[in-house]
C-alpha cells in the first residue's frame, strides 16, 4: 500500500515536463519553504517553465552577475507571453554561477526580494530552469498568479453565476444581450432600458465588485434580471490577463 501511495505521488509531480534534477530540487524546496510558512504550495506551469528556459540559457551564456533582462532581450512579462503563459501577476528569481540546487535555494531565501517572491500568498504557480555550464548551475524561478480565466467567453460566465448565486437570472430578451455587448465594446446607450449600467475591468472574477453588490437587490425583494457581456480591456497589458465586463439589471 505504501508502495502504491509513493508511486501515485510520483506521478502527480510534474516530472512529465522534463525537469532536470535541479530543476525538480528547486520545485520541492520552494514548496517546502512555503509550506513551513504556511501557504499553499505553487503548482507546476510548463508555459512559465519554458520562459524560465529561455533567460537561464541567456544567463549562462553571459559572463557577469545575473540579470532580469539583457540587451536585446524581452523583459520577463513578453518572455512569458511568448511562451504561453497567462497570468494576473508575475515576478522572478534569478541565480548565477552555483553548485548546487541547495545553495541557490538558501540564497535566494536569504534575499529579502528573493524570498518575498517565493512566499508571496498572491502566487499559485512557478515554473523552473536550471541551465548548467561546467559543473555550475544557472537558474530561472517564475513566479505567477496564474488566471483561471482564459478568454473573454469564460469571465463573462464566472459573473453571469456569481449573479445567479445572488438570485438574478439572465435576461432573455435578444436586444438586452445586444446592448449588454455594445455598451461592453463601444459605451453605447443600451435601449432596452435597463435600470442599472455597471462596467468594470478585472482578472479576477471570483467576487463581484463591492460596488456592484451594493446596488443589487435583496433575495427578498422583487425579482430582476441581467444581461451580462465581456470583451477586450481598454487599454490591455500584454501578458496580463484581464478583461472587461459590462452588466445591465433589469
Amino acid at each position: 500500500m505504501r508502495t502504491a501511495l509513493l508511486l501515485l505521488l510520483s506521478l502527480l509531480t510534474p516530472l512529465a515536463y522534463s525537469q532536470s534534477g535541479p530543476e525538480q530540487t528547486l520545485f520541492q524546496l520552494i514548496n517546502q519553504s512555503r509550506v513551513e510558512s504556511q501557504l499553499p504550495p505553487l503548482a507546476w506551469d510548463p508555459a512559465l517553465a519554458r520562459a524560465a528556459k529561455m533567460h537561464a540559457a541567456k544567463i549562462a551564456g553571459i559572463i557577469g552577475v545575473a540579470e532580469h533582462q539583457y540587451p536585446g532581450e524581452p523583459d520577463l512579462q513578453t518572455r512569458a507571453t511568448m511562451a504561453g503563459a497567462k497570468f494576473v501577476s508575475i515576478a522572478e528569481n534569478v541565480a548565477g554561477s552555483a553548485p548546487s540546487a541547495d545553495i541557490v535555494h538558501k540564497a535566494w531565501m536569504m534575499s529579502p526580494g528573493h524570498r518575498r517572491n517565493i512566499l508571496n500568498p498572491a502566487y499559485n504557480a512557478v515554473g523552473i530552469a536550471v541551465a548548467e555550464d561546467n559543473g555550475a548551475l544557472f537558474s530561472v524561478a517564475d513566479f505567477a498568479h496564474t488566471s483561471t480565466v482564459t478568454n473573454s467567453v469564460a469571465a463573462e460566465k464566472q459573473v453571469q453565476e456569481l449573479l445567479r448565486d445572488h438570485d438574478i437570472k439572465l435576461e432573455a430578451s435578444n436586444q438586452a444581450q445586444e446592448d449588454a455587448r455594445r455598451n461592453c465594446e463601444s459605451g453605447a446607450t443600451p435601449q432596452s432600458h435597463p435600470i442599472l449600467i455597471m462596467q468594470w475591468e478585472a482578472s479576477d472574477f471570483t467576487q463581484l465588485p463591492r460596488e456592484l453588490l451594493e446596488r443589487l437587490p435583496a433575495k427578498s425583494e422583487k425579482k430582476q434580471t441581467a444581461a451580462v457581456a465581456s470583451c477586450a480591456p481598454q487599454k490591455p497589458t500584454p501578458g496580463f490577463t484581464a478583461y472587461r465586463v459590462a452588466v445591465l439589471i433589469y
